[in-house]
């Protein structure tokens, strides 16, 4: 074998138990830390989080219980709004690698001020008038902590009234107080709705226009990302 030949051969060598040792030392991180990867579809990914995440579950389980509304209807605005994609985004990247990323606690997901935990009320929670409502007494937090920005503008370009929590648990609260309120709109405005499909229809109200929402539920077709179990 040529020498060119035999050095090709050893870093090859070289890379191969590099890549093992890599592979192994991931493994045990991984099994250390608890680490698991969250896969398959939209909803088995939702599904999942719910399961692997008891804590968040729980925080919201209480939150919607406070505010007297279905706890379906909150989970289904956390699952679409950015804040559970961001966590299974945030979980994925330390299971594929944990020798650069950490676990996230639980703990430090709900009640932490730090950037590296805090998502944003207006991109992640869909909070994009609560401020504004909340202004108007519309809205009514019980003891949730929040702040608005100047510099918040939604794809219209139109600067709107968002609320910032200043903790997650602080953006939950404050969705479901938002829900809370487009629950009571929605059962003005179609007093014949009940149970699950008024529900339903106040997802419909928390994500489009009044009007908007008003002229999908009247029509008989709601869209399928607000139906709940």
């Amino acid at each position: 074998m040529g020498e060119k030949n035999n050095n090709t051969y050893t870093l090859t060598m070289q890379a191969i138990n590099n890549n093992e040792i890599k592979k192994q030392h991931r493994k045990m991180l991984r099994e250390v830390r608890g680490l698991s990867y969250i896969g398959g579809n939209k909803k088995e990914t939702h599904d999942t989080f719910w399961k692997k995440f008891p804590k968040i579950s729980a925080a919201v389980d209480s939150v919607a219980n406070a505010y007297n509304i279905n706890v379906e209807t909150l989970k289904n605005r956390l699952n679409h709004e950015g804040f559970v994609d961001t966590v299974i985004e945030d979980n994925n990247r330390a299971y594929l690698e944990p020798e650069y990323y950490n676990k996230y606690p639980e703990d430090s997901i709900l009640n932490s001020q730090s950037a590296i935990y805090l998502d944003d009320g207006f991109q992640k929670f869909g909070l994009d008038y609560t401020h504004g409502l909340i202004q108007e007494g519309k809205v009514k937090p019980i003891n949730e902590k929040y702040e608005t920005s100047p510099t918040d503008y939604n794809e219209m370009g139109v600067q709107v009234p968002a609320a910032h929590g200043l903790t997650n648990l602080d953006n939950i609260g404050l969705v479901a107080a938002t829900l809370q309120y487009t629950r009571a709109l929605a059962k003005k405005n179609h007093p014949n709705l009940k149970g699950k499909h008024l529900d339903e229809a106040s997802i419909a109200y928390y994500n489009l226009s009044p009007a908007g929402a008003k002229k999908m539920i009247n029509s008989g077709k709601l869209d399928s990302r607000y139906k709940i179990k």
